[in-house]
C-alpha cells in the first residue's frame, strides 16, 4: 500500500544533482598538464564500458546514464573533457566526476587515477568495480576533500588507509554491500559519512558521535553493527541521522536533545530501549523523526508539542502506553502520521483531524477507543487514512465520505454501527469497512469508485442484494469479500458485462445457490471462497479449469454438494 522510499537517499540525489550542475560550470578553460591527461588517457584504459553497469541511474535516480569517458581522445586537453574539472588558474585536475558512466573494469593499487595530486572530487557512482576491493590507493590522493563510490558493488575491506586523508569531508560508500568487515576509524574532519547497506560488523568507534564537523551520518541497514549513544557530554553539528536497520541498542540519552541542529533522526528496526527523554522537545528544526520497530515504553512526552518543522513522524511499532499528548495543532507542516500497534488505550486525539496538510494518517492497532470526530477543519489532502483494529465506536461521520484525496480507507475490525453511506469522490483504490457492526444495504455508489482495486465489507450486519452487474462497472477490482453478512448476491449477469479479473473472490454465507457461471473466466484467480452458501449438485468441469496455474485456496464447503469426478491435482 504504502510506497516506501528511502529519505536519505532522496537527499543525496539532490546533493548529487547540485554536485552535477556546480561541476559543469567551468570556467575558462586552461590547458592541463600532460602527465595528468596521460594519467587520464591510460585509466580510461584499463576500463570497459557497459550500459548495465549505470542502469540504476536511469531507472531508480532518473539520471541519463552515458559514457563521458568517450570524449577523452589523445591530441585534446583535458580540461574540455566530460566530467573533468581543472583549476581556472594552474590547469590542475581537481574534479572528477564519472557518475553513471558505464564503467567496468577493476580499480588496482598502481592505477593511474591516483595520479592525480591535486584531485579534490571524485566521484565514481553508479559505476560497476565488482571485480575489485576498494584500493588503499585512494590514499594517495592526498588533497581529496569528496570521494563517493556509492553504488560500485565494491568487494572486500573498507581500506584504514582512507582514514589518512585529512582533507576529506564527505566519504559516501553506500550501497557497496560485500564489505563483510570491522567498520575503519574515519577521519574526525568528516561532515559527511555514507556507509549505507555495506554489511559492516563489530562496533563502530565510540569517538564517531563526538565528531566536531559531522553533519551526516548514515549507516542505514548494517545488521552486524553495533553500538549506542553517548551517556553524557554529547554535543553534536549531526543535521542527519540514520541508523536504521543496525543493531544499536541502549537507551536515548538526555544529551540528545543538545542536538540542536538535528533535522532528520532515522533509527527504525534497531534495538533501544526505555522511554522517549523529553529533551526531544529541543528539536526545534527537525523535520522527520522514525522511531519505528523499537522496544521504547512508557509516554509519549508532551514536549513533542514545541517540534513545530516536523513534517513526517513514526512511533509506530512500540509498547507506548497511556494517553498520546494531543498537540496536533501546533504541526503546520505535519504530512504523515504513524502510530500504529501501540497501547494507547485513549481516543483519538482530536487536534489531528483539523491538520490541514495531512497526507498519511495511520492509528491502526493502538486501543483507540471514541467514536470517529463528526467534523474536521482540515484533511483536505489526506490519501491514506488508518484507523482499523481498534475500539472505535459510533457512526462513520459525514466528511469520511467527502474527501477527494483519499486513496485507501482501512477501518476494519472496529465496532462501527449504522449505514454505509454515498462517497462523493471516485477516487479510492482500497475500501475496508469488514469486521464491524454497519447495517443496511450496499450503497450503488460503491459500485462507481471506478479505481476501486480492493472492496471488503465482510463481517458485518449488512442486508439487502448484490448484484454482479454492478460489481462488473469496478473494472480493475481483484479483491472482493462480501462475505458473512446477511445478503443475497446474485450472479446472474448479462451477456455483454465483463467482470474484473479478480485474484480473491470471497462470497461465503451469501445466499448464492448455484456456482457462478463467470467464473470460468477467471483465469488469474488465486483465492476463491464459495462456503456456506446453498449451492447443490455436482461439481462443473469447469471449476478445474478456473485459475490453473494461480488457484493456491479454494473453500466449497457447508454446501449441498452431491458429486465430484477426481481432483484435478491428483489422487
Amino acid at each position: 500500500m504504502r510506497t516506501l522510499i528511502c529519505f536519505y537517499d532522496i537527499l543525496c540525489f539532490f546533493f548529487l544533482l547540485h554536485f552535477q550542475v556546480t561541476w559543469s560550470q567551468s570556467s575558462e578553460e586552461k590547458l592541463c598538464h600532460p602527465d595528468q591527461s596521460s594519467a587520464l588517457l591510460q585509466f580510461k584504459k584499463t576500463l570497459s564500458l557497459n550500459s548495465s553497469a549505470s542502469v540504476e541511474c536511469d531507472e531508480y535516480f532518473g539520471i541519463t546514464s552515458h559514457p563521458k569517458t568517450a570524449s577523452w581522445k589523445e591530441g585534446t586537453h583535458c580540461c574540455s573533457w566530460d566530467g573533468v574539472i581543472c583549476d581556472g588558474l594552474k590547469g590542475d585536475v581537481i574534479g572528477l566526476d564519472l557518475s553513471c558512466r558505464w564503467l567496468h573494469g577493476k580499480i588496482h593499487f598502481n592505477s593511474t587515477l591516483f595520479r592525480l595530486p591535486h584531485l579534490q572530487k571524485l566521484n565514481l557512482a553508479h559505476n560497476d568495480f565488482s571485480d575489485s576491493p576498494i584500493s588503499s590507493g585512494f590514499a594517495k590522493l592526498s588533497s581529496l576533500t569528496h570521494l563517493n563510490l556509492s553504488y560500485c558493488l565494491f568487494t572486500g575491506p573498507i581500506p584504514s588507509e582512507i582514514s589518512q586523508l585529512s582533507k576529506l569531508v564527505s566519504l559516501d560508500l553506500r550501497n557497496n554491500d560485500e564489505l563483510p568487515v570491522t567498520l575503519m576509524k574515519p577521519s574526525s574532519s568528516l561532515t559527511t559519512l555514507s556507509l549505507k547497506s555495506c554489511n559492516l560488523q563489530g562496533n563502530i568507534p565510540d569517538d564517531i558521535f563526538h565528531f566536531p564537523n559531522l553533519r551526516i551520518l548514515n549507516l542505514w541497514e548494517n545488521a552486524d553493527l553495533f553500538g549506542s549513544f553517548p551517556k553524557s557530554n554529547w554535543r553534536s553539528p549531526l543535521v542527519f541521522l540514520t541508523l536504521a536497520f543496525t543493531s544499536f541498542s541502549g537507551e536515548l540519552p538526555s544529551s540528545i536533545g543538545n542536538l540542536r541542529s538535528l533535522q532528520s533522526l532515522d533509527l527504525q528496526s534497531c534495538n533501544f530501549t526505555g522511554s522517549i527523554p523529553a529533551s526531544l522537545g529541543n528539536w526545534t528544526q527537525i523535520t522527520y523523526i522514525d522511531l519505528q520497530f523499537n522496544n521504547f515504553t512508557g509516554l509519549v512526552p508532551f514536549s513533542f508539542s514545541n517540534l513545530k518543522q516536523l513534517t513526517y513522524l513514526d512511533l509506530s511499532h512500540k509498547k507506548f502506553i497511556g494517553q498520546f499528548p494531543d498537540v496536533f495543532s501546533n504541526f503546520s507542516r505535519l504530512c504523515t502520521i504513524i502510530l500504529s500497534q501501540n497501547d494507547f488505550n485513549d481516543q483519538l486525539p482530536s487536534s489531528v483531524f483539523n491538520s490541514t496538510q495531512i497526507l498519511l494518517l495511520d492509528f491502526s492497532n493502538s486501543q483507540m477507543g471514541s467514536p470517529i470526530p463528526s467534523h474536521t477543519g482540515g484533511l483536505t489532502y489526506l490519501t491514506e487514512l488508518y484507523l482499523n483494529r481498534n475500539l472505535l465506536n459510533g457512526t462513520i461521520p459525514p466528511w469520511l465520505y467527502n474527501l477527494s484525496s483519499l486513496i485507501y480507507l482501512d477501518l476494519n475490525t472496529n465496532q462501527l454501527t449504522g449505514r454505509i453511506q454515498s462517497f462523493l469522490h471516485r477516487t479510492l483504490l482500497t475500501l475496508d469497512l469488514s469486521k464491524n457492526k454497519l447495517q443496511g444495504p450496499v450503497p450503488s455508489s460503491i459500485f462507481e469508485l471506478s479505481n476501486l482495486t480492493q472492496l471488503d465489507l465482510s463481517s458485518n450486519n449488512l442486508s439487502g442484494t448484490v448484484n454482479f452487474n454492478m460489481v462488473s462497472k469496478l473494472k480493475e477490482l481483484v479483491y472482493l469479500d462480501l462475505s458473512n453478512n446477511s445478503l443475497s448476491v446474485s450472479t446472474n449477469i448479462n451477456a455483454n458485462s465483463i467482470l474484473p479479473k479478480f485474484k480473491l473472490l470471497r462470497l461465503s454465507s451469501c445466499n448464492i445457490s448455484e456456482f457462478p457461471g463467470f467464473l470460468v473466466t477467471l483465469e488469474d484467480i488465486q483465492e476463491l471462497d464459495l462456503s456456506n452458501n446453498r449451492i447443490h449438485g455436482h461439481v462443473p468441469k469447469f471449476l478445474w479449469e478456473m485459475g490453473k496455474e494461480s488457484l493456491y485456496h479454494l473453500n466449497l464447503s457447508h454446501n449441498s454438494l452431491t458429486s465430484i469426478e477426481r481432483l484435478p491435482w491428483g489422487t
